[in-house]
Parts: structure tokens; sequence; C-alpha cells
């Protein structure tokens, strides 16, 4: 459970499975949620969601790639607690 791929191809297009929701997007920043609770975040330039099914968990982007960022659920929560 919570098995996902992540494909790049060419730092151009990304693609991605067991994506549950599409937190947030503009052209320079995308960030998902997986089935699993982690997150992913994907910077870049002229970034564009080309497809998402939320039935299937497919998704797929284009644009220029030039990082991507997991996040693990828990981790945000350690920091917002430690900050109290």
């Amino acid at each position: 459970m919570g098995e996902h791929t992540l494909t790049i191809e060419n730092q151009k297009r990304l693609s991605a499975t067991a994506v549950s929701e599409v937190d947030g997007f503009s052209d320079k920043e995308i960030r998902l949620k997986l089935v699993n609770g982690k997150r992913i975040i994907i910077y870049g330039q002229n970034l564009k969601v080309i497809n998402f099914q939320k039935q299937s968990g497919n998704f797929m982007a284009d644009g220029e790639i030039n990082r991507v960022i997991y996040q693990n659920k828990t981790a945000g929560n350690f920091f917002k607690r430690l900050v109290k």
C-alpha cells in the first residue's frame, strides 16, 4: 500500500501515479498529495498540469522541471509542535 511511481522525461514532462489530490499549482510550483499521505512538491518554470484523474490517481505535468521534493505528512506536524 502507498506505492507510487514518479517519472521525469528529459526534465520536461513529469508523470506520477497514486496522486490523491493537487494541493496547488502555479507556473513555478505544483504541490501533490499522494494516497499514502506524503506530499510531492515540483519546482520549475512554465509548469502546466496536463492531466489529473482523481479516480485512477494518474497525474501529468509539462514544463521545465528543476527540482522535486518529497515531504512526509508527519514532518510538518513535528515542526509545528516544536514551534508552539
